[in-house]
């Protein structure tokens, strides 16, 4: 019941009282919630933020500014408490880009990337933020600071992907759009982001201004109204071409890196493989693989 005066306290806060029965409506009574959810903030996101893409509009990439060579996995729990499958998934991050340096955080080293009393951490550790909206603020703090990659630590390659050429030409910030993947569909729009591998140089203006939108949004809400919103945000920032319209350059890929979940995570062929070599594949935390799938995917990550 807490969590719940909480939320309602938020959105009331953010909107009015007739907008929030709306939302109430759309949250308890609407089938299909993501979509409806995300219809529903996207006009709000923009109202609220839409003028911090018109006064970042401006392309601050400078030819000096380097790609970072760390590669952050986050995984609260700790590595040790994970499944198999993020073991696997790890070990084939580490395979496969070998030029870098592989930092994977958890609860235990966490403060030495981000401080002990910062507002959103210490909303997260009281419960009030999940750990997926954590992970969003998390990782564009960690760019933002250090530059580099961050990696979700279910992504399994079998082989070696270029991740500098994710960034288009003279600009700070990359991802991996997987075209035949993409969940981001607002207002009947997709738009060319995915989170799963996330690039930027250190003090892209970009990462800068996501994160600190999301910072002082929960400065000033204190508490998660949609799940979504560090995707609204962006996808705000994408219409008012933030950053020189780096988001619009972002280069598309004909692989499905959900190849494997489409596929039940199954490999019953040699073949198969062909397809998780194209393009990094994105499996599920909570999943076990059969003994012939995990038998394979060791054996190619062991040539």
């Amino acid at each position: 019941m807490q969590k719940i005066k909480k939320q309602y306290k938020a959105i009331t806060k953010y909107f009015n009282i007739k907008t929030t029965i709306k939302y109430l409506f759309f949250k308890f009574f609407i089938e299909d919630t993501r979509k409806n959810e995300i219809s529903f903030f996207a006009s709000s996101a923009e109202k609220k933020y839409g003028y911090i893409g018109e006064n970042n509009h401006k392309n601050s990439f400078n030819p000096s500014q380097v790609e970072g060579k760390n590669i952050y996995v986050f995984y609260y729990e700790g590595i040790d408490k994970a499944s198999d499958t993020v073991k696997l998934c790890l070990k084939s991050i580490g395979r496969f880009n070998s030029s870098y340096q592989i930092k994977v955080i958890d609860k235990n080293n966490i403060t030495s990337y981000l401080e002990d009393d910062d507002l959103v951490y210490r909303y997260f550790k009281e419960g009030d933020i999940p750990l997926k909206a954590f992970s969003d603020y998390f990782k564009f703090t960690i760019l933002e600071k250090y530059g580099g990659y961050f990696i979700e630590p279910d992504l399994l390659f079998l082989n070696s992907f270029n991740l500098s050429s994710l960034f288009p030409k003279d600009g700070d910030f990359a991802c991996l759009y997987s075209e035949p993947a993409s969940i981001q569909i607002i207002k009947g729009n997709k738009f060319p982001y995915l989170p799963y591998i996330i690039g930027a140089k250190k003090g892209s203006l970009l990462v800068k201004t996501i994160r600190k939108t999301l910072y002082d949004y929960y400065k000033n809400y204190h508490y998660l109204y949609s799940t979504y919103i560090a995707d609204l945000i962006i996808y705000t920032f994408y219409n008012h071409q933030v950053d020189g319209d780096v988001l619009k350059k972002i280069k598309p890929y004909k692989d499905d890196i959900f190849y494997a979940k489409k596929h039940n995570y199954i490999i019953s062929e040699e073949d198969q493989l062909y397809y998780y070599r194209k393009i990094p594949q994105k499996l599920d935390k909570s999943i076990s693989l059969d003994d012939k799938t995990q038998k394979m995917i060791s054996s190619a990550l062991e040539r």
